[in-house]
C-alpha cells in the first residue's frame, strides 16, 4: 500500500498531536509513570510533550 504524499504527512502529524498532548497531560495533571522500579521524571514528559507538539507542527506545515 502506498500513501500519497499528504496523506502521509496527516496521519505522522495526527500521531505526533496526540503524543505531545497525551504527555503535556500528564505532566500537567503530574501523572506519575513506572517501569519497574523506575520513576520516570515528569520533565520527561515536558520535553516529550515540546518535541511531539512541534512535529506535529512541522508535518501540518509541511501538509499545506
Amino acid at each position: 500500500m502506498h500513501l500519497k504524499h499528504n496523506d502521509y504527512m496527516s496521519v505522522t502529524t495526527f500521531i505526533f498531536l496526540v503524543i505531545g498532548v497525551a504527555h503535556l497531560w500528564r505532566a500537567l495533571n503530574n501523572i506519575p509513570v513506572n517501569f519497574g522500579n523506575t520513576e520516570i521524571p515528569i520533565g520527561v514528559s515536558w520535553i516529550a510533550a515540546l518535541v511531539g507538539l512541534y512535529l506535529a507542527y512541522s508535518g501540518y506545515k509541511t501538509r499545506h
